[in-house]
């Protein structure tokens, strides 16, 4: 039985519940032998009848599959509003996601360094090896030329094409033994400039200033090996690269010093870029991964390989920018 059959037989059954107080006071009036009559069969009447008896089963069933449609309808709701709601959260999440690799982004942008490797290196153990770690060797300040100061010698000889024997005592003194000026320590000069001669005086003391140097650059020395022993040693080449650099970030401060030199960044911890640079390509070079210093625009900052690959890294910005 459909929905609007069962209406409509509940509306005639309501005409007849509301006439049978009429047909019972008519009936109650009629003759005994009219009471008694038996009508006839009419197929019109006996339909009617029929149809306006209440189908209990059928308003029952009805009723509970209303009360289904209107839960499955509901459902149906909840289910899609829940769905609405799990893609906001979806695309908040997303969102924030979003917003906080784009900090990070922001945090690393100043420097090219391992995160473009994607660390694809294996875990080692870096050994390490400070053997090479020194002065920078220029035009002419050179081992065999301060060979010569050791021994004493009031001859200093310079054969390079570069510059003579002037230009290399002046590095010497400037670039060696972090003094500010070397001119008093010769009196005199080849016209070619291959040869410099010293007072016993000036030989004598430049041989002390060397000697003091040597010391100096063995404590730099001593200070890039114990910096990598305070280091975790045993991972990828790219997190070691992070290590240094965050190494010189959190114990050295810049400044501007007058003389670039190198023991003195050691040993007060104080230096500008050039310093950075230098002892991070000594850091690296000494645990094996090549590294060296760039210079430009009156900056310095570092180059480094892995795997072939060249990255380029500003230890000097990045203690500046405070990304350790």
């Amino acid at each position: 039985m459909s929905m609007k059959e069962v209406d409509t037989m509940l509306k005639r059954l309501c005409s007849l519940i509301a006439l049978a107080p009429l047909a019972l006071a008519s009936f109650a009036g009629m003759p005994a032998e009219a009471r008694d009559k038996t009508m006839p069969e009419d197929p019109d009447i006996t339909e009617f009848l029929a149809l306006n008896q209440p189908d209990l089963e059928a308003v029952e069933s009805f009723s509970q599959n209303a009360d289904k449609e209107q839960t499955e309808t509901k459902t149906g709701a909840d289910t899609k509003q829940d769905t609405e709601e799990n893609k906001e959260d979806t695309a908040q999440t997303g969102a924030d996601s979003k917003a906080e690799a784009t900090d990070t982004g922001e945090k690393d942008a100043g420097t090219d360094r391992s995160t473009a490797a994607a660390s694809s290196s294996p875990v080692r153990t870096h050994g390490i090896d400070v053997s090479g770690v020194g002065p920078e060797w220029k035009f002419a300040l050179t081992p065999s030329f301060l060979s010569q100061i050791r021994s004493g010698s009031a001859y200093l000889y310079y054969s390079g094409s570069d510059a003579d024997a002037d230009w290399a005592l002046g590095e010497v003194v400037y670039d060696y033994c972090g003094l500010a000026d070397g001119g008093y320590y010769y009196n005199g000069a080849d016209e070619n400039g291959a040869y410099l001669e010293l007072t016993p005086e000036s030989a004598a003391q430049l041989q002390s200033a060397v000697a003091s140097a040597d010391s100096a650059w063995g404590g730099y020395r001593q200070g890039v090996a114990n910096a990598l022993g305070s280091i975790n040693l045993t991972v990828s080449d790219e997190t070691l690269v992070q290590e240094i650099d965050a190494w010189l970030c959190r114990n050295c401060t810049y400044v501007q010093v007058d003389n670039a030199y190198m023991p003195y960044f050691t040993a007060t911890g104080q230096g500008q870029c050039y310093q950075y640079a230098k002892m991070f390509a000594d850091m690296c070079n000494s645990v094996g991964i090549p590294a060296w210093k760039v210079e430009g625009g009156n900056h310095a900052w570092n180059q480094y390989q892995i795997n072939g690959q060249t990255y380029t890294i500003d230890p000097t910005n990045d203690d500046l920018n405070g990304v350790y």
